[in-house]
């Protein structure tokens, strides 16, 4: 099961689909509002977007076990529905998910006269987007507040992708990589079995930059899971 991050539909797991689907059955779907899929009237929280999903299972008539792959925002929807359905899931391949501190984090290591702005400015939707991703960042704020309260104490396999890759046209200086990863290995924390795997050769768009990469995270997990 791909989920994929705020704004985009499921081109991008497109490669990544495409080679796992050669050994197991893959399930892919577009967000409301983005890609073919039509808007829906609700806020887009963490909730509903988990709901969503139990719902698309359901009328595709999925009853095995799912291992459930998310990027970005898709790994605060896998998190969500592993904790609501725990007896759903075997595993979990995380691609640079999103933190419930990150945020909050981030915005401290920039001056204070500068963090209103910089707040503002990734709260604020771009007009030029699709509609789903303008109801998306509208929703944002509750995202980590609702994860706050979301914690984990399962055993299933987790591996979890993490770039470190600096851009500073995007923010991620070294600082805020540093800061991610030590997000990441907080919730290792939560996870002991939890796989961290670091990659210096990819963006924030891993599954686009390297598929390879997260291709053979999915297939070991596969293996170890007794898949084909």
């Amino acid at each position: 099961m791909f989920i994929t991050g705020a704004g985009s539909d499921l081109k991008d797991f497109g490669s990544v689909q495409k080679e796992i689907s050669t050994v197991t059955r893959t399930f892919s779907y577009d967000k409301p509002g983005i890609g073919k899929s039509e808007m829906a009237d609700v806020p887009r929280t963490i909730e509903n977007m988990t709901s969503e999903l139990w719902t698309l299972l359901e009328k595709a008539e999925i009853e095995d076990k799912i291992l459930l792959v998310g990027h970005s925002l898709g790994g605060f929807v896998a998190r969500d529905f592993l904790v609501n359905y725990p007896e759903k899931v075997v595993g979990m391949v995380l691609i640079d998910p999103g933190n419930e501190y990150l945020t909050e984090r981030v915005l401290l290591t920039f001056p204070e006269d500068e963090r209103s702005n910089l707040d503002s400015l990734i709260h604020t939707p771009d007009p030029a987007s699709s509609t789903g991703f303008q109801a998306e960042i509208e929703s944002r704020r509750s995202w980590d507040s609702y994860m706050r309260k979301n914690k984990l104490a399962l055993s299933i396999p987790v591996v979890l992708i993490e770039s470190a890759q600096p851009n500073k046209a995007g923010l991620l200086t070294e600082e805020v990589i540093r800061i991610k990863q030590e997000l990441n290995r907080d919730l290792q924390n939560q996870l002991p079995q939890l796989k961290i795997i670091t990659t210096t050769e990819s963006g924030h768009f891993i599954q686009l930059d390297e598929p390879e990469l997260v291709s053979n995270a999915i297939l070991e997990l596969l293996r170890k899971l007794g898949s084909p």
